[in-house]
C-alpha cells in the first residue's frame, strides 16, 4: 500500500478505498485528471474495477474515464460494462 500512496492522486486514493462521496466531492471540483495513471499505469478507473466496487466504476464512466490503452490483468472487463447499464 505503500507505494499506492507514494504515487497515487487523490482520486486513486479514494477509488482504491472506496469512498464513494468523496469520489464525487473530487469530480465535482472539475480539476482531477480522470485518465491519470500511475506508475504501473493503473487510473482510478483500474483501481475501482479490481476492486469490485460498480458504484464506482459508474461514477467514473460519467465523469469521463477511459479503460487504459493496454489490456491490464488487473482489471475486470465485466464490471466495466455491467457498470454502464446502471
Amino acid at each position: 500500500m505503500r507505494s499506492l500512496a507514494r504515487v497515487a492522486t487523490a482520486l486513486m486514493w479514494v477509488a482504491h478505498r472506496r469512498h464513494l462521496e468523496a469520489m464525487a466531492a473530487l469530480l465535482q471540483t472539475g480539476r482531477v485528471e480522470v485518465d491519470r495513471a500511475n506508475l504501473r499505469g493503473h487510473t482510478a478507473l483500474v483501481l475501482a474495477e479490481f476492486n469490485r466496487y460498480p458504484r464506482a466504476v459508474s461514477l467514473l464512466g460519467k465523469a469521463g474515464a477511459n479503460r487504459p490503452p493496454t489490456p491490464d490483468p488487473l482489471t475486470a472487463e465485466p464490471l466495466t460494462e455491467s457498470a454502464k447499464l446502471t
